[in-house]
């Protein structure tokens, strides 16, 4: 069983005019939908057939219990996801403009208020935490009841950015941490990592492995919406590393799941598993055993 930990948010998605004014700018297109980096991973992995805990929060108003429903429609498991009365619902404003570049203007609300405890921790082969705070990270993993073979922490932006140091500091307990290329040159910067592998996205260039310092081209395709993009690529290789496959298939399969992605609105795109197999089918044959 795989264990998603982190941000559940509500998303509203303004597809921006061309063109763009300097004090106002046309939307041209609006569209709510789920979000949030934990919940767009646990979705992607879903899509692949694979069974999924959502542990996280959200707050009990409109947001919240729409979300939760339709986290159930795509075949997430949710027991482990917190309500609270009083408390509102992580949001994010994303504007995409003219060549698919996304701007994040994030609300974390009851994300960063609640602890989650991890679920049945005897049956989870892989965790995997997602944008949730150090001090939850932390608290996670001094609460840990029994060994999980592989942790895995994509810490996003917000506190790549904000808390560096702390991320140095707890970098020993992941086998994988996960950045793209700007969350990863603020880091850096602070201190030695001691994580087993650090895996570094760099969008259209491809993606990066350290220590081992190989790296893997990203895929030509047509890019309509970048949001999400990472969390597919996290579900892509969580995919092929928990089922067994080497790092390097499962490097190639995350670009190929985001490159898919990007083709899409919406941090999750309205596809399923034909269309992931047809451009695995298509890209990269030999990963086709992994489907």
């Amino acid at each position: 069983m795989i264990q998603v930990v982190g941000n559940i948010n509500f998303d509203i998605t303004a597809m921006l005019d061309k063109t763009r004014n300097i004090e106002e700018n046309r939307v041209l297109e609006l569209d709510p939908g789920i979000g949030g980096t934990a919940s767009n991973t646990a979705i992607q992995l879903a899509k692949l057939g694979r069974e999924v805990f959502l542990n996280g929060a959200l707050g009990n108003d409109i947001f919240g219990q729409w979300l939760l429903k339709e986290l159930k429609k795509r075949g997430i498991n949710v027991e482990y996801v917190k309500v609270t009365d009083g408390e509102r619902t992580g949001f994010c404003f994303v504007t995409v403009n003219g060549d698919g570049h996304r701007f994040l203007f994030t609300y974390r609300g009851i994300n960063e208020k609640v602890f989650p405890k991890i679920a049945a921790p005897e049956e989870t082969t892989f965790l995997h935490l997602a944008g949730i705070s150090i001090a939850q990270a932390e608290k996670i993993l001094n609460n840990l009841s029994c060994d999980i073979p592989i942790i895995s922490y994509a810490p996003g932006g917000i506190v790549s950015f904000e808390n560096p140091e702390g991320l140095v500091k707890l970098s020993k307990y992941f086998t994988y941490l996960i950045f793209n290329e700007k969350e990863w040159e603020a880091v850096k910067k602070v201190g030695n990592i001691k994580s087993k592998h650090i895996v570094v996205t760099k969008g259209a260039k491809g993606v990066e492995v350290l220590p081992e310092g190989f790296f893997v081209p990203a895929y030509l395709t047509k890019v309509v919406d970048t949001t999400g993009a990472g969390d597919a690529f996290n579900a892509g290789f969580i995919h092929v590393i928990s089922s067994g496959g080497n790092l390097k298939e499962a490097l190639r399969f995350g670009n190929a799941l985001g490159a898919l992605n990007v083709q899409y609105k919406g941090a999750t795109g309205e596809y399923g598993l034909y269309e992931i197999e047809k451009f695995i089918c298509t890209r990269e044959p030999t990963l086709k055993k992994y489907i």
